[in-house]
């Protein structure tokens, strides 16, 4: 048997209305062997300006770990220094 195609990781955040005090909604899924073998989703509050930060170091940690992350925020993704 040949060695499998590494699985393409995803990324999606959007801008959108959240009711307050919350910054974005995040949904991390794990994954093992190439198949989904949980799913987080955790809710951020507005903590002020360290927030967008805080949020972009959960993104970067979840895919360094080879989950996919899709998220809503109240800002704009490049505010957070997320590529469109």
């Amino acid at each position: 048997m040949g060695a499998s195609k590494p699985r393409k990781q995803q990324l999606s955040c959007i801008q959108g209305q959240l009711p307050e005090p919350l910054f974005a909604i995040v949904r991390v899924s794990w994954f093992r062997q190439g198949k989904v073998y949980a799913v987080e989703e955790v809710n951020i509050e507005d903590a002020g300006e360290d927030t967008g930060e805080a949020l972009l170091s959960l993104f970067k940690e979840a895919l360094k770990q080879g989950a996919d992350v899709h998220s809503i925020t109240i800002c704009h993704p490049a505010d957070i220094g997320i590529d469109p």
